[in-house]
């Protein structure tokens, strides 16, 4: 057998050591939407970028991730992508709200104050009831969300308007007459593998109908010329037999300007 005593006793002794630290500055960030985006209500594939400001000035962040949540009425502009990231639409409520809140999630983007460009989202002005309103931020606006530590500090909302011509009065299609002149869909909503839509087309020149889901992906499109004027409306048949359920918006493009409607899809 093996016994072992010990004791213990308390150590009072104390030493002192030097750490060197260095601190790290905190990256604070200001993310903005343009406020001087005036555009002709004829522009096809505008851009309305997300820019920020870091500090200190030489920050730059890597590979970083991104979300952001925009406002834009439905009445000015329809986003159809972004160039970096994915976009989600979702379409308002309009007993509430005619803007459309735009949901946008992006990853590996660098950015900083000599290169400060986020995204961009890319549609096309329309010629609605209203000449200008506000572009506003969500209410989760802005965050990074992978890849950084920095905070945002604020976010600045933009503004978008129209020019129009004055001459007469502003051309501006009031909703009452917008909603006479436009797009008749049958049935409405869908509940067949194909669906017919009406349009005028009584001017001379160049047409198109497109129809998007809410991520922005075009999923109908057809193009016509019409070279004689005519009171008629234009039939086209649209087969939805490989389109998922959902809310579709519809884009209608003449010589005068665009229209817009929306369906919702059941299958």
């Amino acid at each position: 057998n093996i016994r072992v005593e010990y004791g213990l006793s308390s150590c009072t002794e104390i030493k002192k050591v030097a750490v060197n630290v260095e601190s790290i500055p905190t990256i604070r960030t200001i993310i903005y939407l343009p406020r001087d985006t005036s555009l002709n209500p004829r522009t096809v594939e505008y851009s309305i970028p997300l820019t920020m400001r870091v500090t200190p000035v030489n920050s730059e962040l890597t590979n970083v991730s991104f979300s952001a949540e925009i406002l834009i009425d439905e009445r000015l502009f329809f986003p159809k992508r972004v160039t970096k990231g994915n976009l989600k639409i979702i379409p308002p409520d309009k007993s509430k709200s005619r803007r459309n809140t735009l949901i946008i999630e992006g990853d590996g983007i660098a950015v900083s104050n000599s290169s400060p460009l986020i995204t961009e989202i890319i549609g096309d002005a329309i010629l609605g009831s209203i000449e200008g309103d506000s572009v506003l931020w969500g209410t989760s606006a802005f965050r990074w969300t992978r890849g950084t530590a920095a905070r945002v500090d604020s976010t600045v909302d933009g503004l978008l308007s129209l020019t129009l011509c004055e001459e007469g009065g502003k051309r501006l299609l009031y909703d009452s007459v917008f909603l006479m002149q436009g797009i008749t869909i049958l049935p409405n909503p869908p509940v067949h593998q194909t669906t017919t839509i009406e349009v005028s087309d009584a001017e001379l020149g160049s047409y198109s109908l497109e129809i998007y889901a809410v991520n922005g992906e075009k999923i109908f499109m057809q193009q016509w010329e019409n070279t004689q004027v005519h009171t008629s409306r234009k039939t086209i048949a649209v087969s939805l037999s490989s389109v998922e359920s959902g809310y579709y918006t519809i884009v209608y493009r003449k010589p005068s300007g665009f229209e817009y409607s929306s369906f919702i899809h059941y299958r």
